[in-house]
């Protein structure tokens, strides 16, 4: 198999159990990472730090430390950097590869022509299949930019990518809540080439602490000033501007309860 890194973030809020378990669940991989580099964004309490140095004794581990929090699209960005390989793949710090994920990704890659690849995930709340929603991404490139207009068209936390595409669009930028939209967005306007497996890759803890991030007027700014690059650069028509805008207005600033209904009939599977 071609040899690829793995990049984590973690920062003091994480769940040392939690991230142990991400962590195994990358390193039992059908296809092993020859590199996980775990960037520790800022100090991180006792638990974490014991749960660092159990994680450190694996021989293809690597910590990468940042003195003080700069948030996780700065401290991947740190990670990517560092990386050995050409490829390089995404996790998150409490969520589960599906064993056999790094191994579908390397071979799609090899079928030619494609510079990020990623997949579906299933949701959970405490462990795998205790409320499951998938979220189904489009396959093509195409299908991948035309939902690019609306919404998020890859799932973050599978993607699989070279790191020359990345680089040359300058990688994640330092902002929060919207820095892996923001990253794809360059990308398809630069023209790196897109896919998602209809598999599922990953198993995505959830819980209720994800719609208590997307909501307010700290996410929507995020947003609304991502809305607007992506007008400037061209890829949104003004139209679809003015009601995507709309859309995150009303949305971002429902009551949790009815942002959790959304999310668990019409945005998912």
């Amino acid at each position: 198999m071609q040899p690829f890194s793995v990049v984590m973030s973690v920062y003091w809020a994480d769940n040392p159990t939690y991230f142990l378990e991400s962590v195994d669940s990358v390193l039992s991989q059908t296809a092993r990472p020859s590199e996980l580099i775990i960037a520790v964004d800022g100090p991180v309490g006792p638990d974490l730090e014991r749960a660092l140095v159990i994680t450190e004794g694996q021989p293809s581990v690597r910590i990468l430390r940042l003195e003080i929090n700069q948030g996780l699209g700065a401290s991947r960005h740190a990670s990517i950097l560092a990386a050995k390989h050409e490829f390089v793949a995404v996790m998150d710090a409490d969520d589960l590869c599906d064993p056999n994920r790094f191994e579908q990704q390397l071979k799609r890659f090899g079928e030619g022509g494609l510079d990020v690849v990623g997949g579906y995930i299933e949701e959970f709340d405490h462990i795998p299949g205790d409320n499951p929603r998938v979220r189904v991404v489009p396959i093509t490139h195409k299908e991948i930019l035309q939902r690019g207009r609306w919404r998020q068209s890859m799932n973050h936390v599978t993607i699989m990518f070279r790191k020359i595409a990345y680089e040359q669009v300058g990688g994640y930028h330092p902002i929060r809540c919207v820095e892996d939209f923001d990253l794809f967005h360059r990308m398809f306007v630069s023209g790196v080439r897109f896919a998602n497996i209809p598999e599922i890759l990953v198993y995505a803890r959830c819980g209720t602490a994800v719609l208590t991030r997307r909501r307010g007027m700290h996410y929507l700014r995020a947003e609304l000033a991502l809305l607007g690059r992506m007008r400037r650069s061209g890829f949104l028509s003004a139209p679809r501007w003015i009601a995507s805008s709309s859309i995150r207005i009303i949305v971002r600033l429902m009551p949790r309860s009815i942002i959790g209904l959304l999310y668990k009939h019409l945005l998912r599977q």
